[in-house]
């Protein structure tokens, strides 16, 4: 029979100590949570690459590809966009690998498996007839090419014989932070561009509210925060569409009747939030902020 190459199994890797002995970012053929992986930061990616048609291939060749919101498969490379490959500390480029995941046959030691530029195996990788090989690339997601929340999924190709991707590795990108200042006409992320409608800009001191929005599980009913947030105002509050007449809250130290003159509402679009509940990015039922105005 002719050689029949298969992708396995997978796992996602942690960029610390040594080849053999690195830990896991999730469990075999699991993909990781969102936000393990952060952007911009080194991760292992792991593949297991079975001959099942009990003919020796030899020589071959790996390609990591990666695949982003399903626009298409594209091969990482060290200046690839989206997805890059990256150098590491864990193994050297065109370094043997040890056995790590699952794989039936003779296993391949030699193969050249580790790389930082994307390709790996060659002339030293032959795998035996029904046996496999394995092949681990170091990666970073580039945060300036993905909006929060994309889908990336990543295989493996060959110049040499066709391998067929029985699973499909995939991480959902991190919630990136978000900058925006009171009196601004758009938020300063241009890659989630979205539109701010205050009912009137801000003066004074006012004019300096900065809030960046960390990710965490989002906004609930009646002021109870499980956002973790940053703020450079002396009071910021935060209500939900059902605040009762007085909004008060001892952990943030605020008592603020709706009725006050000292302070202004200011509210995002419907479809802002819209927006983001429908992408999975912010969960939460806020409607209106009120930025206290006293210096």
């Amino acid at each position: 029979m002719a050689v029949n190459l298969h992708a396995t199994h997978y796992r996602f890797g942690i960029n610390e100590l040594a080849e053999s002995t690195h830990g896991w970012h999730a469990a075999l053929d699991a993909n990781p949570a969102q936000g393990v992986i952060a952007n911009d930061t080194t991760f292992l990616l792991r593949f297991t690459v079975q001959e099942t048609g009990g003919t020796a291939a030899g020589n071959t060749d790996q390609q990591f590809q990666r695949n982003l919101n399903g626009a298409g498969w594209v091969d990482i490379t060290t200046v690839s966009s989206v997805v890059k490959a990256v150098t590491t500390a864990v193994f050297a480029n065109g370094a043997d690998l040890t056995n790590r995941l699952t794989g039936t046959g003779t296993f391949e030691s030699s193969g050249d498996g580790g790389t930082h530029d994307g390709l790996s195996g060659g002339i030293q990788n032959d795998i035996a007839a029904s046996g496999n090989s394995e092949t681990e690339c170091a990666l970073q997601i580039i945060g300036a090419d993905v909006a929060s929340g994309a889908t990336i999924q990543f295989r493996l190709t060959s110049p040499d014989f066709t391998i067929t991707n029985d699973v499909v590795p995939t991480i959902i990108s991190q919630v990136e932070s978000q900058t925006i200042a009171v009196g601004q006409s758009a938020e300063t992320d241009s890659a989630q561009a979205v539109a701010w409608a205050p009912k009137r800009r801000l003066a004074g001191p006012a004019a300096n509210i900065i809030s960046i929005f960390q990710s965490s599980i989002g906004l609930s009913s009646n002021l109870r925060c499980e956002r973790r947030f940053n703020i450079t105002l002396n009071r910021l509050v935060w209500r939900t569409s059902s605040t009762p007449s007085t909004v008060s809250n001892s952990s943030f130290g605020y008592s603020l009747s709706l009725s006050s003159p000292e302070y202004s509402r200011e509210r995002m679009s419907d479809g802002y939030i819209g927006y983001l509940c429908a992408h999975g990015k912010k969960r939460f039922a806020i409607c209106r902020k009120l930025a206290w105005l006293a210096g």
